[in-house]
């Protein structure tokens, strides 16, 4: 059916009885699955078969060529052999992926106090983390965040002055360190990095709504970091700088077990261990040894969000309309100049585009911008500042789709936009929340299934599960807000990610959610660093 099409003028009447079909994409309350369960609690609420994934899309649905979701899902083997070959060509010469990170894998045992600074895609967060050498009693002695605004995702003197600034704070108000100590520091840098040193990292690409003036570019972050401390008149010695997705690994592997970490939040991201011959020799010189020795894993950043050119076939114009670099012709680019390749053109962030909860909301808004053009939402009435780029965040997002009730869906959705443009009262009905929550539905389902697609890709990459022993589970440590607090969209992923198990592709999947994970990662990862300084091996 999604050959024929409708008029792109005229999708929304496609939306028309979503809600009415059992079988079709998850509704809110449809499906009870946990993050840690491995059973879904009703069986008949989604439907599996052997030549689809688990989202069983209507006709309508196929023939809503908006998302082509339809379309989709018939390619969805196709897209994940194109991913995993995308992978495999990025673990071996990417230099912008598969970042070779040092093997930090925790015995357990470590021990130690460390300041902690976390940057994250929306938050900044400082700490104090005690290891006891028993991961059943180390912990954070005391912990601080701020949110940071779009104004300060710039990476200037100011941004780093603004961080000693509050460390300072917390040191003198804490007390967990001598007067004039050198304060050991752990830092989770939520971006790409360049390292050849476990403490040592050059600022690179970013994303997430952030840029780099020039002066700072390719610059160290830990010289960074102690010159302007140093200007608070505190004496750091930077040990770690770990990237979020490493910071999950570390974490993950110390109190579960974890072989993959994933990050899902603003931004995408994800971590594992390949083996060192998948690398060819200049990348194998990126690999940061603790012990002057060679172990067979590598432990990979891998900027998960820089994959999925390949999926350019697959985008909308409503995709196109939040980025026009979906329209360059990637089918005219040298291998080594696609964009999980190389930044030769700039930073493109495909995956994240279509999955994280930065762009999941901008999305759904581009499309209701369009109902609203034509008179299909809010009689025509626009509300006041939803033209803005951006205005819609995740957190409203989520609280909107998964509130039970129309009336609390009207209340969460009228205290953001109260009035329409020429600030008179916001006119919502009960039709508008429902054709909002359709069409949410409608973009998380397309980024549940394309996220399965690169999840099996990295597990076959991974070699995880060869002799498909239907018993085999796979620990995911994940952190990020969407996975932690967008249930409906965790749950579509996870159905997904069952009915590829059912049909014997990946192993049983068990998400768990690895909490602190930036601030915990950076503290082990610090004392991993210090233990082996204090004990090198020949």
């Amino acid at each position: 059916m999604s050959g024929s099409g409708l008029d792109l003028n005229g999708w929304e009447d496609c939306l028309k009885g979503l809600n009415q079909v059992s079988n079709a994409l998850v509704s809110p309350a449809s499906l009870t699955v946990s993050a840690n369960s491995d059973d879904l609690s009703d069986s008949n609420a989604i439907s599996r078969s052997s030549t689809n994934i688990s989202l069983n899309l209507t006709e309508a649905e196929l023939e809503l060529q908006d998302l082509k979701i339809g379309l989709i899902q018939q390619n969805f083997d196709d897209i994940t052999k194109e991913f995993e070959e995308c992978l495999i060509d990025a673990i071996y010469e990417s230099k912008n992926s598969m970042i070779p990170s040092c093997n930090m894998i925790p015995k357990g045992h470590e021990v130690g106090r460390y300041l902690i600074i976390d940057i994250g895609g929306s938050t900044l967060r400082i700490a104090i983390v005690d290891l006891t050498g028993d991961k059943s009693t180390s912990k954070s002695l005391i912990e601080e965040s701020w949110k940071i605004l779009q104004k300060g995702k710039i990476i200037d003197a100011f941004f780093f002055e603004n961080i000693a600034q509050k460390a300072k704070i917390i040191l003198e108000k804490s007390n967990f360190f001598n007067n004039h100590e050198k304060i050991n520091v752990g830092i989770t840098w939520s971006f790409p990095i360049v390292q050849k040193s476990p403490s040592s990292a050059l600022i690179s690409d970013l994303g997430k709504g952030f840029t780099v003036l020039e002066d700072f570019k390719n610059k160290d972050l830990k010289q960074l970091f102690e010159k302007y401390f140093k200007k608070q008149d505190i004496d750091i010695d930077v040990l770690a700088i770990v990237n979020d997705s490493i910071s999950v690994f570390i974490a993950g592997s110390y109190f579960d077990n974890c072989k993959l970490a994933l990050v899902l939040g603003t931004g995408l991201n994800a971590s594992f261990s390949v083996k060192r011959d998948m690398l060819s020799n200049r990348k194998k010189k990126l690999i940061i040894s603790l012990n002057n020795k060679e172990n067979e894993e590598v432990l990979l950043n891998s900027e998960l969000s820089l994959f999925g050119y390949n999926i350019q076939k697959y985008i909308t114009r409503f995709d196109e309309e939040m980025c026009s670099t979906w329209k360059s012709k990637f089918d005219e680019f040298e291998k080594e100049n696609l964009p999980h390749m190389s930044s030769i053109y700039g930073v493109f962030q495909p995956a994240e585009m279509l999955t994280s909860g930065r762009y999941v909301p901008e999305i759904s808004r581009l499309m209701m911008v369009d109902l609203i053009k034509r008179k299909k939402l809010f009689c025509g009435n626009l509300p006041k500042n939803f033209n803005r780029e951006y205005e819609i965040s995740g957190k409203l997002i989520c609280d909107f789709y998964e509130s039970r009730s129309t009336d609390s869906s009207l209340k969460i959705f009228s205290n953001t936009f109260p009035v329409d443009e020429n600030d008179l009262p916001l006119h919502v009905t009960e039709k508008d929340i429902e054709t909002m929550k359709e069409i949410i539905n409608l973009v998380i389902s397309r980024a549940a299934i394309l996220f399965t697609s690169l999840l099996v890709a990295i597990i076959r990459v991974l070699k995880i599960n060869e002799e498909n022993d239907q018993n085999q589970v796979l620990n995911i440590g994940y952190v990020g807000s969407v996975l932690q607090y967008f249930t409906s969209y965790r749950r579509k992923l996870e159905s997904c990610l069952l009915s590829e198990h059912e049909k014997g592709n990946i192993p049983k999947i068990h998400f768990q959610y690895v909490d602190n994970s930036s601030i915990y990662g950076a503290a082990i990862a610090a004392s991993i660093v210090e233990y082996a300084a204090t004990h090198e091996t020949n």
